[in-house]
Parts: structure tokens; sequence; C-alpha cells
């Protein structure tokens, strides 16, 4: 007669024992009055115990919605608890540089709020100018105008570009030319314009009693001084 079939059994879970035939309780009889040689029914255990210890995941199509739920609220949460945070009637603004972190004192509506960014500022809805101050070493861009919608976050970044600085003197020292820069009239001389890393065309005003200067290229690199001297 053929051996009867042997079951693993666990009941409670950190309890296992082999039993020949059908399944039975944990203390009833065997059918078939067989039982597992000692060295088989050692063997079998540990592989129940080792697969008892494999976490179950459950089979479906697509991602299970726990994982959705908690993927929407990592992504979508910090903005909506910024902005649920305001007070009724307000906006949020929330400010920054580019590169991040620098120096820079940032004010808003003319009126300084913080250096270097701003994570959270409550404002009544309406038109503010954002303004980034100068950093040693960058050029940054102009102030910005932004709109803050009630119950909205605005975000507005400043960026910053590697600069340096460009020295106009003159000889004698009460000559005062217009200096342009690349087309754009800056200063009257002297004077110390930051300028973006890079070349740039320097033209100078003519005077009267004074040749005509011509325009010229300069070399500006970053966090350095290049002078230009007018006589």
């Amino acid at each position: 007669m053929d051996p009867s079939p042997l079951v693993i059994e666990r009941s409670p879970p950190d309890r296992q024992r082999i039993v020949s035939g059908r399944r039975k309780g944990l203390d009833g009889p065997a059918e078939g009055g067989g039982r597992a040689s000692p060295d088989l029914e050692v063997e079998l255990m540990a592989v129940a115990r080792a697969r008892s210890r494999v976490p179950r995941v459950r089979s479906g199509k697509g991602v299970p919605i726990a994982i959705v739920v908690a993927l929407l609220v990592a992504v979508v949460a910090p903005s909506l608890v910024i902005a649920s945070s305001a007070r009724a009637g307000h906006g949020v603004l929330r400010a920054s540089t580019d590169p991040a972190g620098l120096p820079s004192l940032i004010s808003v509506a003319g009126e300084p709020r913080n250096v270097g960014a701003i994570s959270s500022l409550e404002l009544m809805p309406g038109t503010y100018d954002v303004c980034f101050g100068r950093v040693e070493g960058f050029v940054g861009q102009d102030c910005q105008r932004v709109e803050i919608i009630e119950g909205q976050v605005t975000e507005v970044v400043g960026s910053f570009t590697a600069a340096g600085t460009l020295k106009v003197q003159t000889q004698p020292d009460n000559l005062a030319p217009v200096i342009t820069v690349n087309g754009i009239e800056r200063d009257r001389a002297p004077t110390e314009i930051d300028l973006a890393e890079g070349t740039h065309e320097v033209c100078f005003e003519s005077l009267r009693g004074y040749e005509e200067l011509p325009c010229e290229v300069f070399t500006v690199l970053r966090s350095e001084v290049t002078e230009v001297s007018v006589e």
C-alpha cells in the first residue's frame, strides 16, 4: 500500500508537527497509521519555519491603493499644509535663490524680510515686488513682480550668475562720462559695475574738448576686478 502523504500543520504559529494522512487537529491521531522518519520530520519542520518567515505579497492588478495614497500624500501634502495654514483671506509667498543658499537680502514691497530664502510669508492678495539684494561674486536680476492669490502658494526664484567687477576711473578726476555696457547705459565714471563673468563691450560718452574714445571689449573674471582708465 502507498504511504500516506505528509501534511504540515501549525497551531499555534510557533509550533509545528508533521503527521501522515489527512489533516487532523494538533492532538488528533493520524490516519494511515504511518509517520515520517525523524530526519525527514526535522528537515520538513525547518523548511516550514523558513517559509513562515517570508512576508506574503498579495497578487493583483495595478499598485496597491495604500502605496498610491502614500505617494500622493508625500507629493501633495507639503503644499496643502502651507496653503491651509494661511489665515483666511491670505496667500503664501515662498522665495529662494538660484544657486540655492546665496546670502541675498530678500525684500517684499520694499521691506526686508529674510536672507537667502523665505519659506512661508502670509500676504494679502495683490501684487508685490520681490527684490534680491546684491551678493559679492554674483550678479542678479532686477526685482520681480508677483501676484499673491488667496489660498494659494506663489513661488519666486532670484537667479544669480557668477560675476566680477568692472572698475572705471578717469583722468582728471572731474571727468564723468556715461558708461555704456553692451549697449545699456550703466553709470557715470568713476564707478564700479558688477558684470556677469565673460566678455563685455564698454563704451564711453563723448565729452566736449576731448577726443572721442572708441568702444573696447573687456573680459571680466569671477570675483576679480577689471580696471579701466579713461584719460
